[in-house]
Formats: structure tokens, C-alpha cells, sequence
């Protein structure tokens, strides 16, 4: 399972491959590595070229670095699971709304009972007013 910075991380490179040149930070360096451990990012060979010297042949080559499937699943996963996440969130927030109005509910009508048995006298005022 990802966690949020690895999810963002990765997010980098769902579009479009980066140049590993672009990373310069050693922990950033290690954390490609260890994506491309999992399994979540490969290394890719672009603008291959052979350049021969003295006799010898050397390839020259940029690096980039490219999402792999897994990697694609490993956010899709996230995304889902955070979104499973959201959703019994909300459906706690409305639990909790429905749990108080519960309260609420009985002890106004309790106390709207106590001020219209005990106080008869607002009522027949309150009645008066629109009688006329």
C-alpha cells in the first residue's frame, strides 16, 4: 500500500515520463530506486546514439524514467481506497446528525409538553391573539 507521498510521488509520472537528470536530490534518487524495486517505475533508454573513439564504441543515451503498470494499479488502488475512505466518512458525519436529532427531537416535544400543560395561560393568550 502507498502511502500519501509515495501516491504523490508517483503521480508524477502518470503522463508522461521524466528525465532522470530532472532529479538531483539523493532521497529522491532512493525513492525512484525503491519504486523501481516494486515494480512501479522502470528506467527507459531514449536518443540512443553510438559514438566510436579510438576504436572503442560507446553508447550515449538519455535516461528516463516511465510508469509501469503495477505503478498505474498502485494508484488506481489509492485513489479507490481513499475514496472508500471519503464515502464511510460521510455516511459517519450523517450517522451522527441522525443520532442527535434522535435526542433532540424528544426532549423538545418533552419541554413544549411542560409549557403548554403548566402554562395554560400562554396558550389561551396565544389563541386570543388570533381570534380577533
Amino acid at each position: 500500500m502507498l502511502t500519501q507521498d509515495d501516491y504523490d510521488f508517483l503521480c508524477r509520472f502518470r503522463n508522461e515520463s521524466v528525465k532522470h537528470l530532472d532529479f538531483d536530490d539523493f532521497f529522491t534518487l532512493r525513492r525512484i530506486e525503491w519504486l523501481i524495486s516494486l515494480g512501479f517505475l522502470r528506467y527507459e533508454r531514449r536518443n540512443l546514439s553510438a559514438i566510436e573513439t579510438d576504436g572503442v564504441t560507446a553508447e550515449e543515451f538519455d535516461l528516463w524514467v516511465t510508469i509501469e503498470p503495477a505503478g498505474l494499479a498502485a494508484l488506481s488502488s489509492f485513489e479507490k481506497s481513499r475514496e472508500e475512505q471519503a464515502k464511510n466518512e460521510r455516511q459517519q458525519r450523517f450517522q451522527n446528525k441522525i443520532a442527535v436529532a434522535t435526542v433532540l427531537v424528544p426532549a423538545i416535544t418533552f419541554v413544549l409538553g411542560l409549557v403548554v400543560e403548566h402554562f395554560a395561560g400562554i396558550m389561551s393568550l396565544f389563541l386570543s391573539l388570533f381570534q380577533h
